[in-house]
């Protein structure tokens, strides 16, 4: 429940900004990928996602994002992927452990002839902010 809090209030507190405790907590509080993971990246196929309430999260750092020293989450809903809206996925970027900005994935199509293509731009979103409110510690 305190993940899906946290989720709730980064994702939605602000418009432009997210309480930077908040997304410390976050990566605290979620386990971290597995070392064989984190050696071979978000390309193994593997799934490692945390479900909390009506949030799905999952570490969506690549190799040459952890050797810059970047971690990924991915935020998005607990739907299956046929299901979840358009556009409804988040990733929290996290620079040496501290969170640096909330990207906003949109898809984007171009159509050529009968084949149309999609892929997801990755649009800045909101920075790192202070909350007056909060959650308890933990």
């Amino acid at each position: 429940m305190l993940i899906a809090d946290l989720v709730d209030r980064i994702i939605h507190e602000a418009d432009d900004v997210f309480p930077a405790e908040d997304a410390r907590r976050l990566l605290r509080l979620l386990p971290p990928p597995p070392l064989w993971r984190q050696a071979l990246g978000a390309f193994t196929g593997e799934d490692d996602a945390v479900q909390a309430g009506p949030w799905r999260l999952r570490h969506a750092t690549t190799p040459r994002d952890a050797l810059k020293g970047r971690m990924v989450l991915e935020i998005g809903p607990a739907l299956a992927e046929e299901d979840a809206p358009e556009g409804e996925v988040a990733l929290l970027v996290f620079q040496h452990g501290e969170p640096v900005r909330l990207l906003r994935q949109v898809p984007e199509s171009a159509s050529f002839g009968t084949l149309v293509v999609t892929r997801l731009d990755s649009l800045p979103w909101k920075s790192p902010g202070h909350s007056a409110g909060g959650l308890p510690a933990t």
